[in-house]
Formats: structure tokens, sequence, C-alpha cells
């Protein structure tokens, strides 16, 4: 693919000697904001988020999801002046939520071990015994 052409454009009836500057790409226009401050955050959060899900991967491996929302708001004026806004939503991956499998016993209690599997003879357990919370 080819980029495209750079136009050299003067304002109708302008006797200027330097044609207007051109804003092509993404990159060009998001600089705009707030004197490039919002394109310099949005790379470093960028980073961040990738970063995250790298982590996330390691940490807990299946697939890592992100997501980053650009939203440019732009009005029009009378005198052909667009005022816009920018922001930028970045979605981190989410840890997962922490399980176990209990099982209930008829007194209303939980247990690590089904009650309803006898137990074998000679097996040694080796079920954590209940330990007085520190306060």
């Amino acid at each position: 693919m080819s980029a495209l052409p750079r136009p050299i454009l003067t304002p109708k009836g302008s006797h200027m000697a330097d044609p207007l500057p051109l804003l092509r790409t993404a990159d060009q226009i998001l600089a705009q904001f707030d004197n490039g401050q919002f394109l310099h955050d949005f790379l470093l959060e960028h980073q961040e988020l990738v970063v995250a899900m790298h982590t996330h991967q390691m940490a807990h491996g299946g697939k890592a999801k992100g997501k980053v929302v650009i939203t440019l708001d732009y009005i029009l004026g009378k005198q052909l002046t667009i005022t816009a806004e920018a922001e930028a939503k970045f979605t981190k991956p989410k840890t997962p939520k922490a399980a176990a499998t209990l099982w209930t016993t008829a007194d209303g209690d939980l247990t690590p071990q089904n009650p309803q599997q006898p137990s074998l003879p000679g097996i040694r357990d080796v079920t954590p015994t209940a330990q007085a919370m520190r306060t």
C-alpha cells in the first residue's frame, strides 16, 4: 500500500508563501490534544496495559483480554473551526475469581471431603487441621 499524497493547500485568495500543515495520520491528530500530553499519556497507559496482559497470562495462563477505546468528540463552529476533545479508556484483564469445591453436611457445615465417599482403610489423612485465628 502506498502512502497518501500530501497535497499542498493554501487558503483561497491567500498570498502566503508557506502551505498549510495538514494532519493526515492518527498520531498527528492525537498529538494536538493538550500540546502532546494526551498522546504521551496514551502511549504510557498502552504500555501498562500490555505489561498487565503479559503478567496476567504468565500468572493465570490462557488468554488475557485487554481493551482500548479512544473517543474523539468534535464540534464544528460557524467559522469552520473544530473544537475537539479526546478520551482514552483502558480495560485491563480481570483476575479470575478464587474457586473451591466443598461439600455440605446435614448440620449445615462445609467440608473439603465428600461425606458420601467411604474412606479407604490404611490411607493416612493429610487434611490440614483447623487452627485458631490470630487476633
